[in-house]
């Protein structure tokens, strides 16, 4: 049962009923994370209850995000410049609290090991790569991370940058 300032008798908590012997462990789930919950086991067989166990408190804390950021778009906004924008992941899929993103970008072919990587602040939904080359074509993923870890990397997206001033003849 989740602990509040209110008790609750355990019959209006929720229960898991296990029957046999042999099983000595159960999986508790739809549990909301960032709350304090008491784990009782309650013995009974036909004769009825037996005594309870003393509650043990678990948290429930953050785990790493299962959503990639989505509808990431990015645009050349001049020769050296590409505006990437994004939606951040499911709620559901955040497992807690985003604390940034990590953007990946490089020129050329995707996959290659010469990612340059930024970081950004949560509270943000789309940023600017600047001094990029001009003229070049760039690929772009990201992905969002809370205090438990990294979660997916988002599609990748491409962008060209403009075209520059043509220089002297």
């Amino acid at each position: 049962r989740e602990v509040t300032d209110f008790p609750s008798p355990l019959s209006s908590s929720p229960q898991v009923e296990l029957k046999g012997v042999s099983i000595s462990e159960v999986v508790l789930n739809e549990l909301i994370r960032d709350k304090n919950y008491e784990i009782t086991v309650i013995p009974f067989n036909s004769q009825g209850l037996g005594p309870p166990t003393r509650p043990v408190a678990v948290y429930v804390g953050e785990a790493v995000p299962t959503g990639a950021p989505r509808n990431v778009k990015a645009e050349a906004m001049s020769p050296t410049e590409i505006r990437i924008s994004w939606m951040p992941p499911e709620a559901d899929q955040q497992n807690g609290d985003l604390l940034g993103y990590k953007i990946f970008y490089q020129s050329g072919t995707f996959g290659k090991t010469n990612k340059e990587i930024e970081v950004v602040s949560a509270s943000h939904n789309s940023h600017s790569l600047i001094f990029l080359d001009m003229y070049t074509n760039y690929t772009i993923s990201l992905l969002g991370f809370n205090p438990a870890g990294e979660g997916p990397e988002s599609e990748v997206v491409s962008a060209r940058t403009l075209q520059g001033i043509p220089g002297p003849p």
